[in-house]
C-alpha cells in the first residue's frame, strides 16, 4: 500500500457508488492509472448491496491514495456532497462508476486550468461506450467556447460539459455551495449555471472519457424528470441574471425511449461510423424488443448489408422525403 503524503494534493477525485459492481473495478483502475498521480480518491459507497464494496476494499487497500466511506444509502447528490466535504485538493475532479478515464485527462485539464484562471470548471471530449465497453460513436455538443455552453446550459440543456469529466476549482464549487440535493437527476446543469456565475467554463479538445450508455441508466430511466428539472434550473438562473424565464415553445416535454427505439438509435449511430457488426448487434436487439415493427427489421435489413446496402438506404430516404444524412 501506498503512503499517504501529508501535504494536500493538487487534485481530489470524488466517485459514489451504488451495486456497480460490473464496472466500477475499471472505472476506479482507470482513474488509478492516470499519467497525472498528485491526486487523492474519494469513493463513497452508498450502501451497495452487491459486490461492489469487496472489488473496492480490494483496491483501496492496494492505493493509499483511496479513501473509502462505506455506509447507508443516501442518494447520488447528498454523497457527492459528502465526498466534497472530504475533499482537500486545489481541483476537484469527477468520476461515475460506470466511466473510464482516459489516462492522459487529469494532466490535459489540470494544464488546461492552471493556463486559463478565469475558467472554474473544464471538462472535455468523450467516446461513446456501450455496456460491453465497445466503442460507438464520439459524444457530440461538449463545445470549448464559454458562451456557446452557458447559452444551451440557460436552455435547461444538459450533456454540454459531461459531469463525469468534469474538473473544478475546489474554491469555486464550496463558494456556489456544492450540489443542491433537490436538483438530482439535473445536478450538474443546475451546478454548472451556478458556477458560470463566478467564472468561465470549458472543455478541452482531448478526448478524456469513455462514457458508457446503458439502455436502464438514469439517462433514460428517468429522463422526463431529468428535463423538468435542468429547466427548472435554467429558469432559475435566468431570473438571477435578471432574463426571461424559458417560453413555453422551448419547454417541450422529452420522448421517452423504449428499449427497441435505444437500440435502433445505438445501431444507427454505428451503422453510420461503418461499424456494421455493432450496427447489427443493437439492431437484433430491437427487433427482440419490438419483434412487430418494421423500422427494426429496416435497421437490421441494412446493418447485415453492410456497406452494400448504402444504396438501398439512400434510395429509401429519397422516396420518404428524408435527409440523406440522417439514419
Amino acid at each position: 500500500m501506498m503512503a499517504e503524503s501529508s501535504s494536500n494534493p493538487i487534485v481530489s477525485v470524488v466517485i459514489p457508488v451504488y451495486n456497480a459492481e460490473r464496472y466500477v473495478g475499471r472505472a476506479v483502475e482507470s482513474v488509478l492509472g492516470q499519467t497525472f498521480g498528485d491526486f487523492e480518491f474519494v469513493i463513497i459507497d452508498d450502501g451497495s448491496t452487491d459486490g461492489s464494496k469487496e472489488i473496492l476494499r480490494e483496491l483501496a487497500e492496494k492505493d493509499g491514495r483511496v479513501r473509502l466511506v462505506r455506509r447507508g444509502n443516501t442518494g447520488y447528490a447528498v454523497a457527492l456532497n459528502e465526498g466534497l466535504g472530504m475533499t482537500r485538493g486545489e481541483f476537484v475532479a469527477r468520476m461515475d462508476s460506470d466511466d473510464v478515464s482516459r489516462p492522459g485527462r487529469f494532466a490535459a485539464q489540470v494544464g488546461f486550468l492552471r493556463s486559463h484562471p478565469d475558467v472554474v470548471v473544464v471538462g472535455g471530449q468523450a467516446m461513446a461506450i456501450d455496456p460491453d465497453g465497445e466503442e460507438m460513436y464520439r459524444w457530440e455538443g461538449c463545445h470549448r467556447d464559454h458562451e456557446v455552453i452557458e447559452a444551451l446550459h440557460l436552455k435547461g440543456q444538459g450533456g454540454v460539459i459531461l459531469h463525469p469529466a468534469a474538473m473544478i476549482r475546489r474554491e469555486a464549487l464550496l463558494r456556489v455551495g456544492g450540489y443542491r440535493v433537490e436538483f438530482e437527476p439535473a445536478e450538474d446543469v443546475d451546478l454548472f449555471l451556478r458556477l458560470g456565475e463566478v467564472g468561465r467554463l470549458a472543455n478541452v479538445e482531448d478526448v478524456v472519457l469513455d462514457y458508457r450508455l446503458r439502455s436502464r441508466s438514469v439517462t433514460y430511466t428517468r429522463m422526463v424528470q431529468q428535463v423538468r428539472l435542468a429547466r427548472r434550473a435554467a429558469d432559475e438562473a435566468r431570473v438571477r441574471r435578471g432574463m426571461e424565464p424559458l417560453g413555453e415553445e422551448e419547454g417541450l416535454e422529452p420522448e421517452v425511449l423504449g428499449e427497441g427505439e435505444i437500440f435502433r438509435n445505438w445501431a444507427r449511430r454505428t451503422y453510420r461510423r461503418g461499424n456494421y457488426r455493432l450496427a447489427r448487434k443493437y439492431a437484433l436487439r430491437a427487433v427482440r424488443r419490438e419483434f412487430t415493427s418494421m423500422a427494426s427489421w429496416r435497421m437490421l435489413l441494412g446493418a447485415w448489408l453492410g456497406p452494400s446496402g448504402r444504396p438501398l438506404h439512400r434510395l429509401y430516404r429519397r422516396v420518404k422525403g428524408l435527409s440523406p444524412v440522417e439514419g
